[in-house]
């Protein structure tokens, strides 16, 4: 046998030593990552859902009752009031302009 056939022990041990070490740290960087997102969950199906459900409420009642804005400019779509809409929308069976 060729002393050069020979696996080098001293290099095959670093590499499983440093192989071994990368391992550990991606499986604790999973397992704090896992910690993480399951707390994030865990304080959302534990919140207070009638709060999240008002203010989910109020937001969206503001876009309906809230003035004028943009909503696509380059196709010329604009949002408007809710009772603006309503108004424009009952104009032509009243016989007024659209």
């Amino acid at each position: 046998m060729n002393p050069q056939d020979d696996p080098q022990s001293t290099s095959t041990v670093t590499v499983g030593i440093v192989s071994g070490l990368l391992l550990l740290l991606v499986i604790f960087g999973l397992q704090l990552l896992y910690y993480r997102m399951a707390g994030r969950e865990a304080e959302i199906k534990t919140g207070d859902p009638a709060a999240a459900a008002a203010a989910l409420r109020a937001e969206q009642e503001g876009l309906l009752e809230g003035g004028y804005r943009w909503i696509d400019r380059e196709k010329g779509i604009v949002a408007l009031p809710i009772e603006r809409a309503m108004e424009r929308v009952a104009a032509p069976s009243q016989g007024g302009l659209p």
